[in-house]
């Protein structure tokens, strides 16, 4: 029951994973919808971190390289944020997917902060 209503609730992506390899069939199937959906919650945990408005206070002026770079080193620097924007994206998956996500911790942590900051990028820029 949990797993059919999380899966509803993501946004349909079409995208064609017929033969794609496991783990990036697992990107786009899973982390995509997820993080589609938690896009605004994960937006206002962003600009809502004190820490985060410290740092970019610090810039008048950025590039999106620029702004890239201090989305990235926050994140990786912050494990308080970072620990949290995963938890965001992993409680929304179903017991399979979480299963996949507990083999494969390191790698798809990696991906998820990838995406996420390029997801920043988009909305902030």
């Amino acid at each position: 029951m949990r797993d059919t209503a999380l899966i509803n609730l993501r946004p349909p992506l079409n995208l064609n994973t017929q033969f794609s390899k496991e783990m990036e069939r697992f990107q786009n199937q899973t982390l995509r919808p997820i993080l589609k959906f938690q896009n605004d919650a994960t937006i206002q945990l962003l600009k809502r971190s004190q820490h985060f408005i410290k740092i970019k206070a610090q810039y008048k002026e950025v590039t999106i390289a620029e702004l890239k770079e201090l989305i990235n080193n926050f994140i990786t620097s912050n494990l308080t944020f970072r620990n949290t924007l995963i938890g965001s994206i992993i409680g929304f998956m179903t017991m399979d997917e979480l299963q996949f996500y507990l083999d494969n911790t390191s790698e798809i942590n990696k991906r998820i902060v990838s995406m996420q900051v390029e997801r920043f990028i988009d909305n902030l820029s």
